[in-house]
């Protein structure tokens, strides 16, 4: 088709068209539909926080705030500006919200922030506030008042009163701050008593008191102390294990010094074998004048005793050159295993030693010979006298005075050996010196007399009560009997 023929085509349709829409216009107007609108969809709606408030007590506070619309709860707290260690929610959908916070400290000042979250998700949280819990004292410590003690010589009875209820508790030892032993009561009351038991007499003990009340606040009054009676002598002394006795203090005087001797019996009643070390010993008078403890090489001499079986029993002596005469304290210390245990004795003595008369009966088979030769017992006397090893032995000498009356010679022979026989049966013979006052063996003329010494060595002889002299001089025998042989 030529262009010509194509421009032709194209008018006439737009001809053809115009024509239709005159045609419409001459006939009325043409409706159109109403555009549709589309639908508003919601977004999420906001949470609005409000009303934030504290109320706070001294280990409590309450939250309380408001939201817009119902929501759970949170509060995020602690006790520096923006670090909130704890929290505490609840789960319920709410828009009036409590928060009760326990366990807080009285008088610190905490920071927090309040928290919920609806429904649908919608999280609001408000800007941070603060409270200070109201500040509580601590609860007063008790107050001890009234402390005492009552000893007796193997316990004691510790009173002392509180002005709130404790329990009762009792520390004590025998050196100052120095508490090895405690007893306990935990009866919470105002008036408190503890015995202290199987204490030793004649200690001294420090002890303390104290108390913890039921808002655990613990007191303790100073040190105090007391000291228990010495045991009276025949009382018997739990040391340990051991069971303990003094039967007593017995005192001699001799050449003018004064000696005693104390009777000991140890009991083992347990079930073990007790072994004894070290024992010390004293004697005080009644000025606390310190006697001397000496040894006599007896048998029954007090020394370390070495084991002691279940049951058994050792009776031992213990003996001292007094510094004066009278009443006077025995101090005993016994170490053991299971510690060192120290008690002291009364002992009860003369008032005072009246040296008795030297009372030289005579009981002889033949007081004259026929050679008319007798004998005169001027004096007999004890002592004590230190030796090289440093022990004491006990020396006694009797003078005589020999007088021939007759009027022939008469040999002085001693044949046997003179000796002295005390109250118990015990002999003890004669020993020879070299002193210038010993008696010789010689020959006694008419008209003649001599005088001398006897020496011997008693094991025991200053506690023999009674003793007698014995000797032989040619072949008849002269006993001299000795009242209170001292």
């Amino acid at each position: 088709m030529s262009y010509r023929n194509c421009k032709q085509a194209a008018c006439i349709l737009a001809l053809a068209l115009l024509i239709v829409l005159v045609s419409g216009c001459l006939s009325g107007p043409i409706e159109t539909p109403e555009p549709t609108i589309p639908p508003v969809t919601n977004g999420p709606s906001i949470i609005t926080i409000s009303e934030v408030s504290a109320t706070a007590d001294t280990g409590s506070a309450e939250i309380v705030w408001t939201t817009s619309q119902d929501s759970d709860s949170l509060v995020r707290y602690g006790m520096e500006p923006g670090k909130y260690t704890l929290s505490l929610g609840d789960r319920d959908y709410v828009t009036s919200h409590n928060i009760a916070l326990s366990g807080l400290i009285s008088g610190i000042t905490y920071y927090y922030r309040v928290g919920s979250v609806s429904h649908d998700g919608v999280a609001a949280q408000s800007r941070e506030y603060n409270f200070t819990t109201l500040y509580e004292a601590p609860p007063a410590p008790p107050v001890i008042t009234g402390v005492k003690a009552s000893p007796d010589t193997s316990s004691a009875v510790i009173e002392w009163n509180t002005d709130i209820a404790t329990n009762s508790i009792v520390s004590y030892g025998t050196s100052p701050a120095v508490y090895q032993y405690s007893e306990v009561d935990n009866d919470s009351t105002t008036a408190h008593q503890i015995v202290l038991p199987s204490l030793l007499p004649g200690n001294k003990y420090y002890y303390t008191v104290s108390g913890v009340s039921g808002a655990n606040m613990t007191s303790q009054s100073l040190e105090q102390s007391f000291k228990t009676p010495s045991v009276k002598s025949g009382a018997q002394v739990s040391v340990g294990e051991l069971l303990v006795r003094i039967d007593g203090l017995e005192e001699y005087l001799s050449n003018g010094r004064y000696y005693s001797r104390a009777k000991i019996d140890i009991e083992n009643n347990g079930a073990e074998i007790v072994s004894i070390g070290r024992v010390v010993s004293a004697v005080l008078n009644s000025n606390e004048n310190q006697s001397t403890l000496v040894s006599l090489r007896t048998p029954d001499e007090l020394t370390s005793l070495g084991l002691l079986l279940p049951n058994g029993k050792i009776s031992r002596s213990l003996y001292y050159e007094r510094v004066s005469e009278g009443p006077g304290l025995l101090y005993l210390s016994l170490s053991i295993p299971s510690g060192t245990y120290s008690f002291t004795v009364d002992v009860v003595g003369p008032e005072h030693i009246i040296p008795p008369p030297l009372n030289l009966t005579v009981e002889e088979q033949k007081a004259e010979t026929e050679e008319h030769f007798n004998v005169t017992l001027n004096k007999f006397e004890s002592r004590l006298e230190l030796v090289i090893s440093g022990r004491s032995r006990l020396l006694a000498r009797a003078d005589l005075t020999l007088k021939n009356n007759g009027d022939k010679p008469v040999p002085i022979r001693f044949n046997p050996t003179p000796a002295i026989v005390d109250d118990a049966g015990e002999q003890h013979s004669r020993f020879a010196t070299s002193q210038d006052d010993e008696l010789p063996q010689t020959t006694l003329h008419p008209g003649g007399t001599i005088s001398g010494s006897l020496y011997f060595e008693p094991e025991i002889g200053i506690f023999t009560k009674n003793a007698t002299l014995h000797f032989y001089i040619n072949d008849v025998e002269y006993a001299f009997f000795i009242d209170d042989f001292n």
